[in-house]
């Protein structure tokens, strides 16, 4: 079962959250309306091997869908418009926002994209990554729920004190205070038991009593 989640994706709103200064490098880079490249020259061409997927990335690349396909096809023809976003790592580079666009190029037979090179922090590419696909047009319920997990535990590990860095990104997207809590409650469920909560097998607030249990 899926969530509509049509929020737009722009940066400037985690100005409270993450460093500042990388808001603002990367509001200039993107044109939040449209998402259009406004300056090409802050891009790089890497090669589309040296990118890896963000270490226990929660949200999944549906690489049957029709919206994925016709992405696939966008890009076979017009190659990637918006730069991935990136860091450095011991082996290669990180996806920090892009995913589907990656997995896209290599199915349109890319070898190299465009991406935007930033040397962030642990916290500040947590919050990037959740932040920019939690937006996503559907989104399900195990996706959100590990995806606040994440915000809350990078949050407790900075020591965020007076602040639950979950529950701000859940504002950001019309999640109450409330409602993060039980999604991160649901993320202590067995990965059988998820695929159940997000299919409607089981309900979602049931979901969310069993992951009490232990």
């Amino acid at each position: 079962m899926a969530i509509d989640n049509t929020k737009k994706r722009g940066f400037k709103n985690l100005s409270h959250l993450i460093d500042p200064t990388v808001v603002d490098e990367l509001e200039d880079v993107f044109d939040e309306p449209g998402d259009v490249v406004e300056t090409a020259n802050k891009t790089e061409i890497l090669p589309i091997d040296e990118l890896h997927s963000f270490k226990n990335h929660p949200f999944k690349v549906n690489t049957t869908a029709n919206d994925f396909l016709d992405l696939v096809e966008s890009i076979r023809e017009h190659g990637i418009i918006i730069p991935i976003i990136v860091r450095p790592s011991t082996n290669g580079y990180e996806i920090i926002a892009g995913h589907r666009r990656v997995a896209a190029a290599k199915l349109a037979g890319l070898t190299e994209v465009p991406v935007v090179i930033r040397a962030l922090s642990d916290f500040d590419a947590t919050i990037i990554m959740v932040h920019t696909n939690i937006a996503r047009e559907v989104i399900s319920h195990s996706e959100k729920a590990k995806a606040y997990r994440m915000c809350h535990d990078i949050g407790k590990h900075q020591g965020k004190a007076g602040l639950d860095t979950a529950e701000e990104i859940g504002k950001e997207h019309n999640d109450s205070k409330r409602q993060v809590q039980r999604y991160i409650r649901l993320s202590y469920l067995c990965e059988d038991l998820l695929e159940f909560v997000d299919s409607g097998k089981l309900a979602f607030n049931t979901g969310v009593y069993l992951a009490y249990l232990d």
